[in-house]
């Protein structure tokens, strides 16, 4: 294990590396969570997010932002057909599953990975405070559900991840299939590897427990290092990228989850969670100012609520089942919807906004680089060239292997086709001149890679064992 590292910021002020991440010289900015200090940047952003495309990278950011909910119990099974949009009775063991939940009205509640661990039981990521909710309202027979703060989850993406994978484990994973995971050993510890991942090609997940963390994380990290492997910055620049070049919105980036649209889960909500867990509370007093923002949409905070269909997810709600909004979300399947699209904002505008910055008079409204920094509140109108609202577009990226700046959006279906010129409107009235910014209706995902479900992996030579 490697030392403790730690930050002092005065007498009664000192910081942390997480437990699972050894000291590193080599990183080049630091952000604080919580009484941690995580790296932000190694190699610098533009080099990071390269990596899923050149190369494979090692990123450990979802360990601090989310946690691990087991569900276990005769009605494990039962809990999850009834509240989310797929049935669970035919999901096998070793299978993982996009999880998505919904409210009466088809606004997405949460959502995250699910995996099967046995028949009566069930592990959930990135979902807990919905999952909870639920696992908690004495209508199912389970154990009791609670957050396991002790996990990691170490993110390998890209052309070279399944080689590092195996030269890290010492196994061929050829025959690991998407959305499946199995056990393995790496440094001794035992882990569980899952092919899925954000980097929009080829990915895997290995999960373990903090003890283990460093020694696992040394040992990917050698092990990938003759496939080129990079540190990826904990979320605020590198990794999100990800998910706007790769056409996968995340709540909180992209949307807001549609907490407040529900009395019952929001009031459990204030009870339980914040109490127990303050920095939730940051996020919820954020939203109560989210129509005041720069830049937002206005109005009100339904604003910012999506359901499925209209951020990409309908292929994943089935209505073979009874649950929670599925007639909510009937009505908006025949509706239509807003379609999900890239949009590909116009470099000459990026270029005079900028440009504005060195000028005379009031510049336009500050655009941060690579992507905007004001998570879901920060959501766009766009309008098409008489000035008609046609749809919102957020979590705006500039992306290196494509040169250019994008955003995901939801656009009026007959506004979709792509090539389709439309002006998004940046800037805030009261504060900033306005400036309509020409985009064009790119194809989604824009990343033209090969899916990870549709790779080629015998294209990848199997594993040669060291010594």
């Amino acid at each position: 294990m490697a030392k403790e590292f730690k930050f002092s910021m005065g007498p009664s002020r000192e910081f942390m590396l997480p437990p699972y991440l050894p000291e590193d010289p080599s990183v080049i900015f630091y952000g604080r969570m919580g009484n941690m200090m995580i790296p932000r940047e190694y190699t610098g952003w533009l080099d990071e997010t390269m990596s899923w495309k050149e190369s494979c990278y090692l990123h450990t950011g979802l360990s601090m932002r989310g946690t691990w909910l087991h569900l276990k119990g005769p009605d494990a099974e039962r809990l999850l057909t009834e509240t989310t949009v797929a049935d669970y009775s035919n999901m096998k063991v070793g299978r993982a599953r996009h999880v998505i939940f919904v409210n009466k009205f088809g606004h997405v509640m949460g959502h995250g990975v699910c995996l099967r661990l046995a028949e009566d039981e069930f592990a959930t990521y990135g979902c807990e405070q919905i999952t909870m909710y639920y696992a908690m309202s004495g209508k199912y027979n389970i154990e009791p559900a609670f957050p396991k703060f002790n996990d990691f989850v170490f993110q390998i993406g890209g052309p070279r991840s399944l080689e590092t994978i195996e030269a890290a484990t010492q196994e061929d994973f050829h025959d690991l299939k998407f959305c499946c995971f199995r056990y393995a050993t790496i440094a001794g510890h035992r882990v569980r590897v899952l092919r899925l991942g954000m980097a929009g090609t080829l990915a895997y997940e290995v999960h373990g427990t903090v003890d283990m963390g460093t020694d696992v994380y040394e040992a990917i990290w050698k092990a990938g290092q003759p496939f080129g492997i990079r540190r990826l910055g904990e979320f605020y620049w590198s990794y999100f990228c990800q998910h706007t070049e790769n056409g996968f919105p995340q709540s909180f980036g992209h949307f807001y989850n549609a907490y407040r649209e529900d009395e019952d889960f929001y009031k459990w909500y204030r009870q339980n969670i914040i109490p127990e867990h303050p920095g939730y509370k940051e996020i919820w007093d954020a939203a109560n100012d989210v129509c005041d923002m720069e830049g937002t949409l206005g109005g009100c905070l339904q604003d910012y609520y999506r359901n499925p269909y209209e951020i990409g997810w309908g292929k994943m709600v089935h209505f073979d089942h009874d649950f929670v909004g599925k007639e909510a979300l009937q009505k908006i399947a025949k509706s239509n919807y807003r379609h999900a699209v890239t949009l590909s904002w116009n470099s000459e505008d990026v270029l005079d906004i900028m440009a504005s910055y060195m000028r005379e008079g009031t510049p336009y409204m500050f655009l941060d680089w690579p992507r905007d920094n004001k998570y879901a509140n920060f959501q766009l109108r766009v309008e098409d060239k008489d000035g008609k609202v046609i749809g919102v577009t957020s979590f705006r990226t500039y992306t290196l292997y494509q040169r250019k700046h994008i955003s995901l959006t939801c656009l009026d279906a007959e506004y979709d086709r792509p090539g389709n010129e439309v002006y998004i409107i940046w800037g805030d009235r009261d504060k900033f001149p306005i400036k309509k910014v020409r985009a064009t209706v790119a194809p989604f995902p824009s990343l033209d890679l090969p899916r990870n479900e549709k790779y080629d992996i015998e294209s990848i030579p199997h594993l040669v064992k060291s010594g």
